[in-house]
């Protein structure tokens, strides 16, 4: 895989005088290009170094590797090559397991969705868009350490739990609005959990999270506490800024 290295242009012909570049010349100027890319990168995102959430917004932050076009078949093996050659700006991955969930391929390009297991457990997702070129333009990454994991799964609040406190904000979310709802279980759907980037203009705070969908409604939860983080309509301006899903 080619990684965020640029080849010297190269010019030359019939009577040009050239001066040619050791090669240990030229290894040193693409490591000092590769450098300047890296620290752009980290310069323009967010949570770099955080080891928990990352996100990566670049032109080219690097190139897919080819098995990612191939349909039916394990991506496994592409997506643990694509998270090393991004380990510079990703952080320390080593132990940590990831599993594709899914590869799509859409107008103008191409979105790996996967996650790290822990004990079994699924983590919140993660994302790589690339463009139609093979070059990987945005990575949305939620990794933790297991240790850490594990210590927020086994604090995390039983589904159950979580349904009674996201019932309570639910009603009196809707009273404040003056509706009387009766919150069905058919019509809730979730929670689905993830990793939410609280303040992103400032100092970065997490919260682990459990989002539930009721009548096009979004609620997201603490995980651990069960206490309410935000409320409001799919779409409405407060909820705009969060991390997708």
């Amino acid at each position: 895989m080619v990684f965020l290295q640029n080849a010297a242009s190269q010019s030359g012909g019939l009577a040009i005088s050239e001066d040619r570049v050791s090669p240990s010349t030229q290894e040193a100027h693409d490591r000092t290009q590769h450098q300047k890319e890296l620290n752009r990168l980290r310069e323009n995102s967010i949570g770099i170094g955080s080891g928990e959430l990352v996100f990566l917004r670049g032109a080219t932050i690097g190139e897919l590797p080819n098995e990612f076009s191939i349909d039916d078949t394990d991506h496994s093996g592409a997506l643990k090559e694509t998270l090393d050659s991004l380990a510079p700006l990703l952080g320390d991955l080593d132990g940590r397991v990831f599993i594709i969930e899914k590869v799509i391929d859409l107008p103008a390009q191409k979105l790996i969705r996967f996650h790290q297991i822990v004990e079994g457990e699924k983590l919140p997702s993660s994302s790589i868009f690339v463009n139609k070129n093979g070059e990987i333009q945005s990575v949305a990454l939620y990794s933790m350490a297991p240790e850490k994991a594990q210590n927020y799964l086994a604090n995390r609040l039983q589904i159950s739990e979580l349904r009674r406190s996201f019932e309570y904000y639910a009603a009196d979310y809707f009273e404040k609005l003056g509706v009387t709802l009766t919150v069905s279980s058919e019509q809730v759907h979730g929670p689905t959990f993830r990793y939410l980037a609280q303040d992103a203009s400032e100092e970065i705070k997490y919260r682990y999270v459990a989002d539930f969908f009721f009548d096009g409604f979004l609620f997201i939860l603490d995980a651990i506490t069960g206490e309410l983080v935000t409320a409001g309509h799919l779409g409405a301006s407060d909820l705009n800024s969060l991390p997708p899903i």
